[in-house]
This record gives structure tokens, sequence and C-alpha cells, in this order.
């Protein structure tokens, strides 16, 4: 089998239209990887009806941009909460009930700000509308925390006895992964009852971005051809792959699998 160079020196050697398997690698450390498999094009030289049209301001679907904004979005939160290595979660409520998250955030920066006065406090956090109409809010963090104290600080910001701090993963650690796919659920259903520009997560600075590499294999590659050659990926970073991994084979030739 070639070796990863001499398939992209290959490839690179080509002209006019292509079509590929564009084959992305996000790398989280400690083993934990995500791999992505998509229908890609390439042109020596794009004419002018190959150029994507933008359409003008106010015009295009409503529907397709939240539905792109969402993927993007969850994207986003799941490789943050993975970069973090977070391993538990807490949920802040209030018992008033708050529908504006603007308001809602300037609670939360209030809180994380004293928390900080006292502990290096990491998070990434995405909020929830519950049913009885009240806004909470979801948060990753990597290390198991004080519970006392974080709920002593939400009182003294929303108020004595107006406020709870819920653990979900209470003293055992969660799987990184877990969390990540749970943070990043909430991303989705806030665009679903929300506004296109409203913002719907929040993140330290400082975490990171995972180290990506991108790989192009031949259209007429068959699926298992690609799947060994993801395989071949797992080995060269001493990853086992077997069918414990999170993976899914979906619509438009997408195929996504994560290292659990």
């Amino acid at each position: 089998m070639a070796t990863f160079k001499d398939l992209q020196n290959e490839i690179l050697n080509e002209s006019g239209h292509q079509s590929w398997h564009r084959v992305t690698v996000r790398d989280f450390g400690d083993k934990n990887i995500e791999v992505s498999v998509m229908p890609y094009e390439t042109w020596s030289e794009m004419s002018e009806e190959d150029l994507p049209h933008k359409s003008k301001r106010g015009e295009g679907d409503r529907e397709r941009s939240a539905e792109v904004a969402a993927k993007r979005a969850k994207r986003k939160v799941r490789h943050l909460c993975k970069m973090l290595k977070a391993r538990y979660m807490l949920t802040l409520t209030t018992k008033e009930v708050i529908t504006d998250t603007e308001v809602f955030q300037r609670y939360f920066q209030e809180f994380v700000r004293r928390i900080r006065l006292v502990s290096n406090f990491q998070y990434v956090a995405t909020h929830e509308l519950q049913q009885r109409g009240a806004l909470h809010l979801h948060i990753a963090v990597a290390n198991r925390q004080d519970y006392k104290l974080l709920w002593s600080i939400w009182h003294r910001v929303v108020g004595q006895g107006n406020g709870r701090v819920h653990v979900t993963s209470g003293n055992k650690k969660a799987s990184i992964n877990k969390i990540a796919a749970y943070i990043s659920k909430y991303i989705t259903k806030s665009f679903e009852t929300g506004e296109l520009n409203k913002r719907r997560y929040w993140a330290s600075k400082g975490i990171g971005e995972p180290l990506k590499e991108i790989h192009l294999l031949r259209k007429n590659w068959e699926f298992v051809e690609v799947l060994m050659y993801i395989v071949e990926i797992f080995k060269d970073r001493g990853i086992p792959f077997d069918l414990s991994c999170n993976w899914c084979n979906g619509k438009k030739g997408v195929f996504w699998m994560s290292t659990t």
C-alpha cells in the first residue's frame, strides 16, 4: 500500500477537474481523534462558471442558513470540550424565569469572575430553554469542582435561594467524548427556536484547536479501501481500530468516526 506522502504527491500533480474523497483528521491528543470523509472536487484552473456565487444580502434560505450555522457551532463546541478534556458537567439554574440570554450571560460572567478569584476555572458552556420557559446553563469542566463553593458563589450572583447548581456526573469522571456530545447537542436545540445571530456558547480563552490533517483519496476508491486507509491513520498514531469507535456512514458519501 502506498504511503500517505506518495498518495498526496501523486494527487498534487493531477490537472483539470478531479473528484476525491476528502479525509479530515482532527487530533485532540491522548489518542483521541476524529476522522471525517466527504466528497470533494478540485480544478487546476477554475472557470467563472465554477466559482461559487454568493446571494445578495437578505436573500437565501433562512432554514438552510440556520442548519449550517447549527452544525458549525455544534462541531466547534464538541471540539472545545475535547481539547479541554472535560469529564464533568455542571448545570446552573434560577428560580426566576429568565428568558433573555444576555441577562443570563451577565450572571454567568460574574459567576466565572468570582470563581477565578480562588481557582483556575476552565469551561465550555451552552444554554438550554427548559419546558417552563426559563434558561439554564450547561457547563463542561475538566476537573472535579468544589460543590459548596459553586453553590455559594451562584447564590451571591443571582440572590440567596434563587439559584441551584447541579453536578450531572457527581464525583465520577465521565467519558470526554460523552461530555462533548452531551454539551454540543444543546446547540442544535437552541437554533430550532432562537435567532440566527444570538450567541449560544461561551468558552475559556486559550483552550486551543485540534491538530488538523487533510488527505485526498481518489473518488473511485470503494468504501472498504477508504476504510483501510483510515485504519492506517489509526495505526500511525498507535490507536487500536475496532467497532467500539463511534462512527456513522451517512448520506451523500459522508462518513464520520471518533475514538472513544
